[in-house]
């Protein structure tokens, strides 16, 4: 659970194999039988500027940080364009930031909740590159895809900035 298909940041609620077996007509089984649970349930909201500055990631992250907020209930901060943003998090901190978040960076916002859609994807673009890699090397290919020497390749590696199968 993380509010889209393939987000980066993910929450997981494991509960009893009972709870497929309730039937309820109204309501969710998850609010009424695990309200501490529920309360950890993803939430989308829709951060809007005015429309006069360009927002970024950082403005966003910075600013609801800066309401006093730890990191964990936030998840992913889904940039729509220049000037509104999507926000995952959780249940308990939505009606706060939905009251307390009136700016970000020097701009002012509205935050309303948002419902995304099922095809919703977070707003991730590939891009095809074509290269000829002299070996099949880490370093090779990470040196082809973003256009650098070999040494500079190794050396973004060894930082840590690149990853392969998630080491």
């Amino acid at each position: 659970m993380g509010g889209y298909l393939d987000c980066e940041r993910a929450r997981l609620v494991l509960l009893p194999t009972f709870v497929e077996d309730i039937d309820m007509e109204n309501g969710d089984k998850l609010k009424t039988y695990f309200p501490d649970e529920y309360d950890s349930a993803v939430i989308a909201l829709k951060v809007q500027g005015s429309g006069y500055k360009t927002l970024s990631h950082r403005d966003y992250l910075g600013s609801i940080l800066g309401l006093g907020l730890e990191r964990d209930p936030i998840g992913d901060i889904v940039i729509l364009d220049d000037f509104s943003t999507v926000v995952f998090c959780t249940e308990s901190i939505s009606k706060f930031l939905i009251e307390e978040l009136k700016s970000v960076g020097s701009d002012k916002v509205g935050v309303c909740v948002f419902m995304p859609n099922d095809d919703f994807c977070g707003g991730r673009k590939f891009q095809r590159i074509n290269d000829t890699v002299s070996s099949e090397r880490f370093d090779c290919v990470v040196a082809a895809l973003c256009n650098l020497s070999r040494e500079k390749a190794q050396t973004s590696i060894r930082s840590g900035l690149c990853t392969l199968d998630y080491t």
